[in-house]
């Protein structure tokens, strides 16, 4: 998985919460020769602003660090996500067969239930007609 779109989302994101500093620039320092070997004085001003310099060097190799490692879990987290999608995508996806073929199924019932249905009103019909028949033929009979 390619780590671009994180890297710059967090790229993108960063500059927009970062307090705005005004760069501070390494002192020069004065350059003294001692026995044929150079040293770079600073006086005390100097100095602390280098402390100062490495220390905020050091926070933000750390940060650099944090972010890094968050890097690698949200990549972690993103994977296994796709897992989760895949998976839930083929459940949906055989639910959907399953609501399908048991719609099938019902259909081909609810037919052979009319079927039935219009098939008993038929026989009714046939007694029915078949019951009046018989009491008109008894009628017929008994008047003669």
């Amino acid at each position: 998985m390619s780590r671009l779109p994180l890297i710059l989302s967090l790229l993108l994101s960063v500059p927009a919460l970062a307090k705005p500093v005004a760069p501070q620039l390494v002192p020069l320092g004065q350059k003294l020769t001692v026995k044929g070997e150079m040293y770079k004085c600073y006086v005390l001003e100097e100095y602390k602003t280098i402390l100062s310099l490495d220390n905020e060097l050091v926070d933000k190799r750390k940060r650099v660090e944090l972010l890094d490692a968050k890097i690698v879990l949200l990549d972690d987290q993103a994977e296994k996500l796709q897992s989760v999608q895949t998976i839930l995508t083929q459940q949906k996806d055989l639910l959907s067969r399953e609501v399908t073929t048991m719609t099938e199924k019902w259909k081909q019932e609810n037919l052979a239930r009319h079927n039935a249905e219009a098939d008993t009103s038929l026989w009714m019909s046939a007694a029915v007609a078949g019951g009046g028949l018989s009491i008109l033929l008894s009628i017929v009979l008994l008047v003669r």
